[in-house]
This record gives C-alpha cells, sequence and structure tokens, in this order.
C-alpha cells in the first residue's frame, strides 16, 4: 500500500494521524545508494519514512521505502493494551484469516505466520511475516514484507546502473 492509501485507510477505520517522519524520495534514495557508505548530511527529506497513528488505547506504526511509484509500506506494527485485545482472539482472527501458525512459542505468548518455505523463525524472517505477542502492556501484532526490500535494491541496482553499496 502507498502512504496515501494507508492513510486514507486509517482514517476510515477511526485512527487519527499522530505523527509523521520525513524521509528520503526515490532519488535521492538512488543517489546515497550509488555514492557509496557513510552518512549523506544537507539533504533535503521530501520523502515519507514512517506514520504514526493512535485510536484510543491502539497504535499503528507504519514504515515506508521509497520506490519510483511511491512511497510503499513494508513494516506495519499495531499494538493495544490488554483490555482492548487479548493475546488468544487476536491469534485465533489470524488463524481464521490465514490458518494455523508457522511457529508458536512454548509458553504460548508468541505465534508467527510465514510466507511458504520458511524452515525457522530466523528464515521467515527473510520473508514475508506476521507475529502476534503478547506482554505485560498487552498485545502487539508486526508484518514485515523483507521480499519489498529486496525488490527495492534490485530497482536500485537497475535504475543506477551499478552495484549498490548496501
Amino acid at each position: 500500500m502507498t502512504a496515501e492509501q494507508v492513510k486514507s485507510a486509517a482514517f476510515k477505520a477511526g485512527y487519527r494521524l499522530s505523527s509523521e517522519t520525513a524521509g528520503l524520495d526515490w532519488a535521492l534514495q538512488l543517489k546515497n545508494a550509488m555514492s557509496g557508505p557513510g552518512p549523506h548530511f544537507g539533504e533535503a527529506l521530501k520523502g515519507i519514512a514512517g506514520q504514526e497513528f493512535t485510536k484510543g488505547g491502539e497504535s499503528i506504526s507504519v514504515s515506508y521505502l521509497a520506490m519510483p511509484q511511491g512511497y510503499l509500506a513494508w513494516s506495519v506494527h499495531y499494538s493495544a493494551g490488554p483490555a482492548v485485545v487479548s493475546f488468544s482472539d487476536a491469534v485465533n482472527e489470524m488463524t481464521k484469516r490465514y490458518g494455523k501458525s508457522s511457529f508458536t512459542k512454548p509458553a504460548g505468548h508468541w505465534a508467527q505466520w510465514c510466507s511458504a518455505g520458511a524452515r525457522s523463525p530466523q528464515d521467515c524472517l527473510k520473508q514475508s511475516f506476521m507475529s502476534v505477542n503478547e506482554s505485560p502492556n498487552g498485545v502487539s501484532m508486526h508484518t514485515e514484507n523483507a521480499r519489498l526490500r529486496d525488490e527495492q535494491k534490485r530497482l536500485l541496482q537497475e535504475h543506477g546502473g551499478k552495484k549498490p553499496s548496501f
């Protein structure tokens, strides 16, 4: 999803934008990838690195990658207090949507769903995944699309005409 699509969906669900972090636009991402490692100071940040949304006791944090077509969400973190959602309700909902979890912590306070082919929780982190965690503060859910990061690297290489430095 693009940053505008995320914002629209969040507003429609009753969330408010509590903060937005500036980030690299595609042109600056491409320039920095091709210029080598190290900090790049003095560049005007024209992109969106992240957005934070809140509603009652819930919060959503979205991280974006600069792509040629705009800023695409690659990481989403949701958290809510125990009065909002329980761990078992969150796991049941994810099981209805995605089937049995790929990995579960024996104590039962963590579950992870992976894209096909993951052999371990660590292998799962290199692909697309979703996890549900329980802590004394409540429940958090996190999803990440590592394949989108890989696609960004491939596009940076393709558009830059040489191998990116990262």
